[in-house]
């Protein structure tokens, strides 16, 4: 068989390929080796040629070249496209190599471009990744069980399964070289992944407890006391805390005298001494002697509600357990893995925009301010400060009336939904971030299923005519008894290959290495009730996990009145009087002892609440364990027999 020389032609990297005017000797080649040596990598073309002369940077000198080859079935092949990545400065007379990387210059910003579009899929959740590494290639592809792929010639972008879904299958048949087979498993696959989830936030809670049905329940119906000017100094205030209980602020307070139909106005009769009440007396004003004394009795009309906030601490974790559908090969059992994926804070929202002074708002938008999200009410300019933007004064109005621009929303944009809420992986949105979890782990049953190694070489000629590149999947006839393998055949993603082209025909080939996987090829369906998701749309390529939906976590506690005391109500101080007031024959002669009006400094009525506790626990931690519903089978690429 004739083989031409192979072309290499200096180019300009904006010129497009084609064989009337770049099928010319640009460098004197005498052996080019392409190939890629990972799925991963760039191609290159390395080719040994006569020392360069001139500067590596003169002005003029073109650092492209094209690589093709003149096929001897008459058509004229383009092999890559590359600029030189490394370039010899000199030092051997007789020869020297230069290396050129298949790479488009904007190479980062296309792989970029592309993983982006995949951001859609099951794989991917922004909750497992740090804001500032979303636009990671490494990132996004984590958990996908993908490579990016540059093809060598036309540089065009591509997103490879490592199964080798959905790509061309080159079927070489038996056209490859019998002595050149090399054949091996790289290790026991992976049984088991453990994927440990955790979530932590801060749930903060805040509410209105309103306090005047307890209160007149706690007096028995309208409040009423002997000592008012006390009690109205005793009366929360508005902006006041409650010192048996933090977290709580008066909201609201009114507290005005009232004057029930029908009600009594005295209290008493008591008995007082003459000395103290000489105007209670007959005309005998000399003679010392009890008189009875009467007290007015005040009523109250009153209302009262209290502000609460409370924060709790909050930790979910969640370990799930992946299996693998793969062969059992007998050569030991790869066990489980472990990996931990940590949350990002779930109560930030990234996607409402924060409120912005001096901007336009249409009635209904939506910003964030502060830890809330806020919904405009009245359409206009923003003011300078959030605080001044809040309200505003209508001054076509007389007189002006103030009016509240933004309402505050009952919950945000955040995964969590709000600070409000006490549970997140549980929640839809919380299964989302497991079944990409979740996927992180099916990547390494994936990567560990595809242990098997098969490296052949194959005729150059038909090599380079299927379009030979890490974006095939390429499938070699077994004879008999040649591999201990069930079935004729194995195939896999091609994941190197390295063709050698020499100008003197004396080197001519082609070595080709294909990672096959040992899954099971079944076929998995996702049961009834699972959270499930697919890269491949295969059969065997299923992830399922159980609902966690019916996990409730433990309520922090919430504002609220235990119960209303009043101490020394008016029954209280009516019988205290009535047990110390002035009586001779009792032996209570002492004036000022007895004296009915300062007895009461005695038993002021105090109104008392009991509020319920929000002191929060370091931690509340919810914990689980949950097993994939089905196994991840994987496909079946070279059989061992295994079941």
């Amino acid at each position: 068989m004739a083989w031409g020389d192979p072309y290499i032609a200096l180019v300009d990297e904006s010129e497009v390929f084609d064989p009337s005017v770049h099928c010319r000797f640009d460098l004197e080649v005498e052996r080019v080796e392409f190939g890629v040596d990972s799925e991963d990598e760039f191609a290159t073309f390395t080719i040994d040629v006569k020392p360069p002369t001139g500067g590596a940077y003169a002005p003029g000198k073109k650092t492209w070249a094209y690589l093709s080859y003149p096929h001897p079935n008459g058509t004229i092949y383009l092999l890559g496209k590359g600029k030189v990545d490394a370039f010899p400065l000199g030092g051997d007379p007789d020869s020297a190599t230069l290396v050129f990387k298949c790479a488009p210059s904007d190479w980062q910003a296309a792989q970029l471009a592309l993983l982006q579009t995949t951001k859609s899929e099951p794989h991917w959740d922004d909750v497992l990744v740090a804001p500032d590494s979303r636009d990671d290639p490494t990132e996004i592809l984590d958990g996908q069980s993908r490579v990016i792929a540059f093809h060598p010639a036309t540089h065009a972008v591509e997103l490879h399964d490592i199964f080798g879904v959905g790509l061309d299958v080159i079927d070489f048949g038996d056209e490859w070289y019998d002595d050149s087979l090399s054949a091996e498993l790289t290790g026991p696959a992976i049984t088991e992944v453990e994927v440990e989830v955790t979530a932590a936030w801060k749930q903060q809670l805040k509410g209105t407890v309103f306090a005047a049905a307890a209160v007149t329940s706690a007096f028995g119906g309208t409040p009423s006391t002997l000592t008012p000017e006390d009690f109205e100094n005793r009366w929360p205030r508005v902006g006041d805390g409650i010192a048996n209980a933090n977290g709580y602020t008066v909201r609201s307070s009114r507290l005005t005298r009232a004057y029930p139909v029908g009600a009594p106005e005295k209290a008493g009769p008591f008995s007082g001494s003459s000395d103290h009440y000489q105007y209670i007396t007959d005309s005998n004003l000399t003679a010392k002697e009890a008189r009875d004394v009467e007290l007015d009795i005040a009523y109250f009309d009153h209302d009262l509600s209290l502000s609460w906030e409370a924060e709790q601490a909050r930790r979910e974790v969640v370990k799930i357990i992946l299996r693998s559908g793969v062969q059992d090969t007998s050569l030991g059992n790869g066990g489980r893995q472990k990996i931990a994926v940590d949350c990002q804070d779930v109560t930030v929202d990234y996607q409402t925009p924060e409120w912005q002074p001096s901007t336009y708002y249409a009635v209904g938008a939506l910003v964030r301010q502060g830890s809330a999200n806020w919904r405009r009410a009245v359409a206009g300019v923003s003011d300078a400060t959030w605080s001044n933007d809040f309200t505003s004064f209508d001054m076509g109005t007389f007189p002006p009336t103030l009016v509240q621009n933004w309402n505050r929303e009952p919950s945000d944009q955040s995964p969590i939904g709000g600070i409000h809420n006490d549970r997140y992986l549980p929640t839809v949105r919380g299964h989302q971030t497991l079944l990409a979890a979740a996927f992180k782990g099916r990547a390494i049953l994936a990567d560990s299923m595809r242990n098997g190694r098969i490296t052949v070489e194959v005729p150059l000629e038909v090599a380079i005519a299927a379009g030979l590149w890490i974006g095939k999947v390429a499938r070699f006839s077994i004879p008999e008894g040649r591999l201990a393998i069930e079935g004729s055949y194995v195939q896999g993603k091609v994941v190197s290959y390295k063709m050698i082209i020499s100008a003197d025909d004396s080197d001519h080939t082609c070595s080709i290495t294909i990672a096959c996987a040992l899954g099971s090829d079944k076929s998995t369906v996702a049961p009834v009730g699972t959270v499930s998701g697919t890269l491949t749309g295969e059969a065997w390529d299923v992830v399922a996990l159980p609902s966690i939906a019916a996990l409730l976590p433990r309520p922090m506690a919430v504002g609220g009145i235990v119960r209303a005391r009043v101490e020394h109500a008016f029954n209280d101080q009516v019988a205290y009087v009535d047990a110390h007031d002035y009586d001779p024959p009792a032996g209570r002669t002492d004036d000022d002892a007895t004296d009915p009006s300062k007895l009461l400094s005695d038993v002021p009525t105090n109104l008392i609440l009991d509020l319920v506790s929000l002191a929060s626990e370091d931690e509340m931690i919810l914990e689980t364990e949950i097993v994939s519903s089905i196994p991840f089978e994987g496909p079946k690429q070279i059989d061992l027999g295994g079941t």
